[in-house]
Formats: structure tokens, sequence, C-alpha cells
């Protein structure tokens, strides 16, 4: 009864906080030379969102970011994530989302303008957004891409990683920076909304070092894609350990 409580109150300050920001949104994000501003606010948000739940992020980093665009590369655990990378990373970057959220009332104008959609049953899309994401990178952004596509049900074990941002890195010759959600998912499971866990609390996210690609080859797409799951796997994985 409490998670569900819990969850309700969450949904209420989710959709209260974007009321109240929304014209503020919907200047900053209607015009190209004030997105970086309207992603330092969505930040701000992203935090007073968190404080307010009782979601405290406690972000480990293993080595330094890099500079200009680089691919961050999470994986994916609850909804929180999102959030959560907006205090991680301070400097622009933006998503690929999937298409149905261009017909969403309250969130579609977070994807108008900042961030790309693709349709995940095309192909061609995904090529078409995997493009768009290079362009960004050339010019300094960086870009979320969640390998797995969506949140398995079996988190924090992961799913098998889709090729796109692998394939991508090595073409822009851009580094990838792994993501570990170490325990995200007990703080707000997928789920049936009576019998998925939901509760405040720490969350425990690890930043890891970033993942070079300069003078790879086109054909060693698969050996990047099993060098990051296996970086992200191995950190989850030592943080359940240290703590037996």
């Amino acid at each position: 009864m409490i998670s569900v409580l819990w969850k309700i109150y969450s949904g209420i300050i989710m959709v209260l906080t974007l009321l109240l920001f929304y014209p503020v949104y919907f200047i900053l994000l209607n015009n190209d030379k004030t997105l970086k501003a309207g992603f330092k606010f969505i930040r701000f948000h992203a935090g007073l969102i968190l404080t307010l739940i009782g979601v405290i992020p406690r972000i480990k980093y293993k080595g330094e970011l890099p500079e200009g665009g680089f691919i961050i590369c999470p994986n994916h655990t609850s909804y929180l994530d999102i959030l959560i990378l907006y205090r991680a990373f301070p400097m622009y970057f933006i998503f690929i989302g999937k298409r149905e959220l261009e017909t969403d009332r309250f969130f579609n104008i977070f994807f108008k303008r900042m961030n790309i959609l693709v349709n995940r049953d095309s192909a061609m899309d995904g090529m078409r957004a995997l493009n768009k994401s290079g362009e960004e990178m050339r010019k300094g952004s960086s870009v979320v891409i969640f390998p797995e596509g969506t949140i398995p049900d079996h988190a924090p074990d992961l799913m098998p990683f889709k090729n796109g941002p692998f394939k991508l890195a090595i073409k822009e010759q851009l580094p990838i920076v792994p993501v570990s959600f170490i325990n995200v998912y007990k703080l707000l499971q997928i789920g049936a909304f009576l019998r998925r866990r939901g509760k405040p609390g720490v969350a425990h996210v690890t930043v890891n070092e970033p993942v070079l690609t300069e003078g790879m080859k086109a054909d060693e797409f698969l050996n990047l894609r099993d060098k990051v799951a296996g970086i992200i796997d191995s950190t989850i994985k030592a943080h359940y350990a240290d703590r037996r």
C-alpha cells in the first residue's frame, strides 16, 4: 500500500511540476537558439522532482568525461533512469526516444526540436535516427542511446545489446561512456502498478571510464559492443559482491 501511495504521489509531482513549468519549456524548447538554456532548465526540473519524491542519486565517476560529443550508453532499469541522467551529465545531450512520444501531450514538447524520435519497428527510421545522432555529435552534442532498447523485466540483468550505437561510435570515431544503473530498479520497477515496487531511497549509479574508438574499423563493432556490455555488467555485479 505504501508503495502504491508513493507512486501516486510521484506521478502527481511529475504532472504538477510539468504543468507549472510548461510555459518556460514552451519558450525555450521551440527555438533552436535557446535549446541549451532549455537543457539547463530540464536539469533543474529533474533534480527538483528527484528531491521531492525522495530519490537521492549517488553517482560515482570512474574517469573524466570526454570533451565534445560522445555517446552515453546506459543499461535501462527504470523510468527514473532518465531523470538521473540529467543529474549525472552536466553537458548538453539529447535522447533517442520512441516515436510514440510524439503524440504524448505532456512530453512531446521535449521531442519537437531537442531530442530524436525513432520508430523501433523500422530499420530505415532507425538508420535515419543514427545519422541524425551523428550530425548532432559532430556539432559537439552528446547522445544518450539505451542499447537494450527497452527496460527488461529482469533488470538489472542485461538484455542483448543492439548494434546501432556501436556502429555509430566507430563511424564517428567518438567515445562511448558506459553507465551502470545499479539499484534504480529497486526504487521504481516497471510492470503492474499495484504489484511492482516503488519507494524513495538512494540511487546508485556508476559512470564508467570512456571507451575510445579512434582507429577502430567498421567491422569491429561487435567487439566494441561486447566490451561496453561487459563493463556495465561487471560494475553492477561488483557493487553487489562488495556488499555480501
